[in-house]
């Protein structure tokens, strides 16, 4: 989905931090290894090897060959006690039903939720992202509580396990994409006014894989 230089340069996309309401810096998202309870425990007990689900989600998760840090971490830390990873890239829907099924062992990279934890367990966190609001040029990110935000259409990812009081605020309208390449093509076309996004996705998108945004 080609987004053509000049309209990168029209836009002049704008990154500032978001604060949530009773917080004084930008939100983190920590990042776990995730596993089924079930699932793991047949995974040690039939053979060394986990089979781990992500979506496409640069630069932490992503298709062989494309930069993968979350995979590659955990592929490292896992093959130092001898277990063996697979891992498959699908669509995120597939990714939390395959889990939840049993298709898959767990995860690389998925946030922890109050939800999610009721049926996975997760490890320490080993990485963070760093949640901004991004706008197009002309638009004012730099805001101080949500409710600056009124009236306005704010792009999220469906299914992703944000802060409550983001997913609850009422006083902006959420439009969910499948993912943040969605959201990015839908800011640039105007369809919405903001998107929550990770930091360093952002970048890596801006830099690598612009070319494949309508």
């Amino acid at each position: 989905l080609p987004v053509r230089s000049r309209n990168i340069k029209l836009f002049r996309i704008k990154i500032k931090k978001l604060n949530l309401p009773g917080k004084k810096c930008q939100p983190m998202k920590n990042i776990f290894i995730t596993l089924l309870v079930f699932s793991i425990s047949n995974a040690f007990s039939q053979e060394a090897k986990l089979t781990l689900a992500s979506d496409v989600w640069p630069p932490f998760t992503n298709t062989e060959g494309e930069r993968s840090i979350s995979n590659d971490i955990v592929k490292e830390a896992l093959s130092r006690i001898n277990i063996n990873t697979e891992f498959i890239i699908t669509d995120f829907d597939s990714v939390l039903a395959g889990i939840d099924d049993g298709k898959y062992n767990g995860s690389a990279a998925l946030w922890k939720s109050k939800q999610r934890e009721e049926k996975l367990i997760f490890s320490n966190a080993y990485l963070q992202n760093q949640l901004i609001l991004l706008g197009r040029k002309g638009s004012n990110p730099n805001i101080a509580s949500l409710s600056e935000l009124k009236g306005k259409r704010i792009g999220l990812v469906e299914d992703y396990a944000y802060d409550e009081a983001l997913q609850t605020e009422n006083s902006f309208d959420i439009v969910y994409g499948e993912n943040d390449q969605e959201n990015l093509e839908r800011l640039l076309s105007g369809e919405i006014d903001f998107m929550i996004v990770d930091n360093l996705l952002i970048q890596y998108l801006l830099k690598y894989e612009v070319n494949d945004i309508d």
